[in-house]
């Protein structure tokens, strides 16, 4: 099923050139370079395929040749069939690095780094790959997804999104258009 896409970053590097990459489900979706000292922003806007119910994942690769203090990636918005996806509830996973592993020598360090990983926020400034799992279904197929799900068992809600996007809650329907 195609199902209309937008993602919308921007990126920023001052010392030096970089590349970033959208995967969905590991397929190459966008693939930017950007120039050093030059703010760009990317705008996804497409129908994708979502050819089954169940866990799908957004992935964000952003690599570059230095490290530098003044580098971001800003994720604006992510709505997939008019619902949002909320940007807070990406996972971060930095490339190593010799600031990444002086972090992890240090108890103070290991608390900031895991902080980062759990509230990660809007801006982000690490070279690595940032995901975002959600799941994909119609209302029977959540239904049984909450019945039969280790994660539901647990608590830990998955974001969803709906084929028919009138079960989905307000406030995760895009109102912007």
């Amino acid at each position: 099923m195609k199902l209309r896409t937008l993602i919308d970053v921007s990126i920023f590097n001052e010392e030096c050139d970089s590349m970033f990459e959208i995967f969905l489900n590991e397929t190459s979706i966008e693939s930017v370079g950007i120039a050093k000292n030059v703010r760009k922003d990317v705008k996804v806007d497409e129908e994708l395929d979502f050819d089954y119910h169940g866990e799908h994942i957004l992935k964000f690769r952003w690599s570059g040749d230095n490290e530098c203090a003044n580098k971001y990636f800003d994720l604006h918005k992510i709505i997939i069939n008019d619902q949002k996806i909320p940007a807070h509830t990406i996972k971060v996973l930095p490339f190593e690095n010799d600031y990444i592993n002086e972090l992890t020598k240090t108890k103070q360090g290991k608390e900031w780094l895991k902080k980062i990983k759990l509230f990660p926020g809007y801006r982000h400034g690490w070279y690595g790959e940032y995901e975002i799992g959600f799941e994909f279904g119609d209302k029977l197929h959540f239904k049984k997804y909450s019945t039969n799900s280790a994660h539901f068992a647990m608590g830990i809600k998955k974001e969803r999104i709906y084929v028919d996007k009138k079960h989905q809650r307000s406030y995760h329907l895009n109102n912007d258009q």
